[in-house]
């Protein structure tokens, strides 16, 4: 199962749809975001466009809504479902969550709740697929020729090995974590050959770092790249992360909880493209 990314709205109200699909494309830029005016598309739509959250507006033409949230949970039941609903469809949104919506929103909402509605309900879908993905690596034998530098016979070991690759599609920040010595930059080199070896393996020591230098090296300053630009869509190996400063690691909070960031005299936000790796000793 692919960890994708891809949202559906479906509404017949086309000023309507533009104002959402703008909305979710600059503050959701990690989100690819289609939209659809005909409701008896939806479901092919949905599979052909690998889609992994539905914007459903209740009360459409062709096909009522309540139908076609019954049809998405019956064909499409990875897929979530959140409900637009008027001021008084109140009751009715309450009974589509009883028939498997995740969420319902009123169009008359604030932004601000529309977008943390969405951001809640892809935060769930990826917890959900990444179970699904990891489960399908542990039962499937996995090509896991790239972890050979790395000689163990600890059984412990080699799950983690199946457990890094089956993340392959995942773009959530992950912790290498172990005591000096034991093959934790082996470990991340490994992993970029399995998941991205096209790509080079950046790394960027962050301890003892100020938050300012930091900014400048990730995010980069005025015609020069920085290392979240240069790394691509490979993986950015931030390293000694236990002994970085209580502000440098909120820094590093905040980038992987938002997935975006401002370069250095930019007005927009960049949507973070490549994969972060830590790596600590001990308990961070």
């Amino acid at each position: 199962m692919k960890l994708s990314r891809n949202i559906l709205v479906i509404d017949d109200e086309t000023r309507w749809l533009r104002t959402i699909d703008m909305l979710l494309n600059r503050h959701i830029p990690e989100a690819r975001t289609y939209t659809c005016e005909n409701s008896r598309q939806a479901l092919q739509l949905i599979n052909d466009l690998d889609i992994a959250l539905v914007l459903l507006d209740l009360n459409m033409p062709a096909l009522d809504g309540r139908q076609l949230l019954r049809d998405i949970r019956e064909h499409a039941p990875y897929v979530r479902v959140i409900v637009l609903t008027g001021l008084n469809e109140t009751e009715i949104a309450v009974e589509c969550m009883k028939q498997g919506a995740y969420d319902f929103i009123t169009k008359t909402s604030s932004t601000d709740q529309l977008l943390i509605g969405v951001r809640r309900a892809m935060e769930m879908i990826g917890l959900e697929r990444r179970y699904h993905q990891i489960k399908e690596g542990f039962f499937n034998r996995m090509n896991l020729s790239a972890f050979d530098r790395i000689l163990t016979t600890d059984i412990k070991m080699h799950d983690c090995f199946t457990f890094a690759a089956a993340l392959h599609d995942s773009r959530e920040p992950i912790l290498i974590e172990g005591e000096i010595g034991t093959g934790k930059h082996m470990f991340a080199e490994a992993l970029q050959q399995q998941v991205c070896p096209e790509f080079p393996l950046l790394t960027l020591s962050v301890a003892d770092i100020s938050p300012q230098m930091l900014e400048q090296k990730l995010f980069g300053v005025t015609n020069q790249a920085g290392l979240l630009d240069m790394a691509g869509s490979g993986f950015l190996l931030l390293a000694h992360l236990s002994l970085a400063s209580e502000e440098t690691q909120r820094v590093l909070t905040q980038l992987c909880q938002r997935k975006r960031y401002f370069p250095q005299g930019s007005l927009r936000e960049t949507a973070l493209k490549c994969r972060l790796l830590f790596s600590a000793t001990g308990t961070t």
